[in-house]
């Protein structure tokens, strides 16, 4: 019976900053997978997102009879992250601010038209509440442009 090994991706960079990053990730990992023999039918960003959003990649068995599969969970939260810091709502706004009124809690509000002192004992603002999915008009996304914006651009 053949040892085998599960592999583990760690990117190199531990939280994105800026979003040509996210392009930068995507390669790399596409790169990398090549190695294992991934299919040239998936030779693009978005296959090779594809990939890392579903957090693991199955090495076929005919590539390497002793690498089962690379986990892709650390890439997929960086991913994750980004997502939430271009799409959406609150969790994606320049403007979300924290209050810490007890050490064990954390209250959001909207910096734009809130204050701290204007927040309850218990849950986030009024506003947060009401737009933490959607977003309001004023919304100041943390990255301007979203994943798929970012592919279309860097197609290769």
């Amino acid at each position: 019976m053949p040892i085998i090994n599960n592999l583990v991706y760690e990117p190199e960079i531990k939280k994105i900053e800026k979003e040509e990053q996210v392009i930068e990730l995507i390669k790399k990992i596409g790169g990398n997978l090549h190695e294992f023999g991934l299919s040239f039918s998936t030779d693009s960003l978005k296959g090779y997102l594809a990939i890392i959003e579903q957090g693991v990649y199955v090495v076929p068995k005919r590539r390497s009879p002793f690498i089962n599969s690379v986990d892709l969970s650390s890439a997929k939260s960086l991913i994750d992250q980004y997502r939430r810091k271009s799409e959406g709502g609150c969790q994606s706004c320049k403007e979300r601010y924290s209050h810490k009124p007890f050490p064990e809690d954390t209250l959001f509000y909207c910096n734009l038209s809130e204050s701290p002192e204007e927040l309850g004992m218990i849950g986030d603002s009024p506003k947060v509440n009401k737009f933490y999915k959607k977003g309001c008009e004023d919304r100041k996304p943390i990255f301007s442009r979203t994943i798929e914006q970012l592919l279309e651009e860097n197609q290769f």
